[in-house]
């Protein structure tokens, strides 16, 4: 198994397909970058690092079923973090499950309150919010500050 970090342009149809066999839906935009995951040549997890509306949002995580519950999804967020500090980016959000916020809080997401995030994301939750009442989200927010960044 091998983690990398990739620009979505060089395998786009791919990450598509990856996410559809796994129901999720995603615009992936050429220019994202992603975490991704695979062994024997093939995709089994993946993130995207998204720049929308000059705000830099984690969307999208999936790892696939078989490789679910073994470490995998913290592996591929350890890397989305590592790339985070590499383009020494300050802040970073997500809009995970409210039964994930220990799983993003590995990596320093911390949740906030949706009058801290940009109004897109606070519009974004809301939508997920009244399209599926069955599932429970909140806003997080990975800040790092110039200093931490500087001493890697």
């Amino acid at each position: 198994m091998e983690i990398s970090v990739i620009s979505a342009q060089h395998i786009l149809n791919e990450i598509s397909e990856f996410y559809q066999t796994h129901s999720r839906t995603a615009e992936i935009a050429a220019e994202e970058e992603l975490v991704v995951a695979y062994a024997d040549q093939k995709f089994i997890g993946s993130v995207r690092l998204c720049n929308e509306e000059g705000v830099y949002t984690l969307r999208t995580m999936q790892v696939a079923e078989s490789y679910q519950r073994r470490g995998l999804g913290l592996e591929i967020l350890n890397r989305f973090r590592q790339r985070v500090e590499e383009l020494n980016l300050t802040e970073v959000y997500c809009i995970p499950y409210t039964h994930l916020e220990d799983f993003y809080g590995n990596v320093g997401f911390k949740k906030i309150d949706a009058h801290q995030a940009p109004e897109f994301l606070q519009e974004r939750i809301a939508t997920f919010s009244s399209k599926y009442p069955d599932k429970k989200y909140i806003l997080m927010k990975l800040t790092l500050t110039p200093d931490f960044l500087g001493q890697h």
